[in-house]
């Protein structure tokens, strides 16, 4: 379930990122978004521009002990999302758990 409070947030950290992309060129985003893959604020960031750099075959950025992820539950919320110039990056993820109850994400950014 979405909230108004969520979908304002999307809306401001979009409009930053609109300035930081006009200012910079583009921008990469890297962080727990709490949100999932085809959710209303995910697609919201997908009409904004943004490109999702998390390789297709990770289907859960949940650490393996999480107790939704025991249950076999697979959810990414972690992301790297690019925009801009930085679309042409070459973006390499990896994840790493044990970290907490998400795994971290292990990112090189290689300019183009």
């Amino acid at each position: 379930i979405v909230t108004d409070y969520q979908r304002t947030s999307a809306r401001r950290l979009i409009h930053a990122l609109y300035i930081e992309k006009a200012w910079r060129g583009g921008v990469c985003l890297i962080g727990d978004l709490n949100t999932g893959r085809g959710g209303e604020i995910y697609q919201k960031l997908e009409v904004a521009g943004l490109k999702d750099r998390i390789p297709a075959e990770i289907d859960t950025t949940l650490d393996p002990d999480h107790p939704y992820a025991m249950r076999g539950g697979r959810v990414v919320t972690d992301y790297v999302f690019t925009c801009g110039c930085a679309d042409e990056f070459g973006v390499d993820v990896k994840l790493l758990s044990g970290i907490s109850d998400h795994c971290a994400l292990l990112v090189k950014v290689t300019p183009a």
